[in-house]
């Protein structure tokens, strides 16, 4: 096409263009803004982008496009989480950011090739209304079954995501066996709960102990929920996901850390949230891993595949885990008209014809 093209002025695309070119430069970030066509060539909009996509080095060749609806979901966001905060509505604030953080959606984004990586149906609809902000169960009792804490308001719904019961703990040990199975696919080796570590006569001990080719490590897992009424308010007021995956690990490693150098070992906290961030630590070790898998193994998945498989597995897990706990706590099935059973954990209530 002749680049010297230029479209007339009435043309319908024409004017599109320039009505949404100035909210794109007001939207977009500072290095997304100079990839924009400059004043003087806007009127031939055509001429510019001919000219961008046909340069190696082009403004389009690293998505533009992208970057600009990134920068525009960027600013609305910053604007609704200004409004929260003045209206004081930290625990929503708190939800929206939780779930933006490092590998958030990666239960969301897998496909389920196996079957760690899939959610239950009923299962499936609890975890997608956590995510959604929409309380977990439409039926609940006013006090939790296990801690026998009030279960009223907004946060109370979510109370099961980090109420020390059973399931809960139960899920955790689901979570390091799910760790432990991303281990072995990447050709490592690893032992859950090892005791016999000299020098450990305290009765601690990590979740992991872990052998990747010549390099020992040691992992201690914890699922951490943000939306607890003890995180929630610095989660909102720092305006940053992870901080509570980050506090938690920052425990973990004052706890662990320098009891693995003794042992010439390396040792990784691994902190989860319940809404699926995960903590640096816990990237950095399934980042070593993937590179492990990579050097050791050919099985057809690139790293950046591994890596997303790994963190999908994790992730999956994850979500099984808090779901467990908010049903032990808050739903006990009960009888409504002498006849119609309410079905825990489905929201749904089968009615007599």
């Amino acid at each position: 096409m002749n680049q010297s093209i230029k479209l007339p002025p009435t043309s319908f695309y024409q004017q599109q263009y320039l009505e949404h070119l100035p909210t794109a430069r007001k939207a977009a970030a500072e290095d997304t803004a100079k990839r924009l066509p400059p004043p003087a060539q806007q009127q031939a909009w055509i001429s510019f982008y001919n000219k961008a996509a046909s340069s190696k080095g082009g403004p389009l060749s690293i998505g533009l496009q992208h970057e600009l609806v990134q920068d525009a979901e960027k600013a609305q966001r910053g604007k609704l989480a200004d409004k929260l905060s003045a209206e004081k509505r930290y625990f929503e604030l708190a939800h929206k950011i939780a779930r933006t953080g490092r590998w958030a959606a990666a239960a969301w984004t897998t496909f389920p090739w196996e079957p760690a990586q899939s959610f239950p149906s009923q299962q499936f609809r609890l975890v997608t209304r956590t995510r959604l902000e929409l309380p977990p169960l439409n039926q609940s009792q006013p006090r939790c079954q296990k801690c026998k804490a009030n279960l009223r308001g907004q946060q109370a719904q979510y109370h099961g995501l980090h109420c020390n019961n059973s399931r809960r703990i139960f899920g955790h040990d689901q979570v390091v066996q799910a760790l432990k199975a991303v281990i072995r696919s990447a050709s490592g080796a690893s032992i859950v709960e090892p005791r016999e570590i000299p020098g450990w006569g305290d009765g601690r001990h990590p979740d992991l102990e872990v052998q990747m080719g010549a390099m020992s490590s040691l992992i201690d897992v914890t699922v951490v929920d943000p939306l607890a009424a003890s995180y929630f308010q610095g989660v909102a007021k720092a305006r940053a996901p992870g901080t509570t995956a980050q506090k938690a690990e920052h425990i973990k490693k004052n706890k662990y850390d320098a009891l693995a150098r003794a042992q010439h070992c390396t040792f990784f906290p691994f902190a989860v949230e319940t809404l699926g961030t995960f903590g640096e630590g816990a990237v950095k070790f399934l980042e070593t891993l993937a590179t492990h898998h990579s050097e050791y193994l050919k099985d057809g998945l690139t790293r950046q595949q591994f890596l997303s498989h790994a963190a999908s597995s994790i992730a999956v897990a994850v979500n099984i885990h808090g779901i467990r706990g908010s049903r032990e706590v808050t739903v006990r099935s009960h009888r409504l008209e002498g006849a119609v059973m309410v079905l825990a954990g489905t929201g749904q209530v089968p009615v007599r014809a």
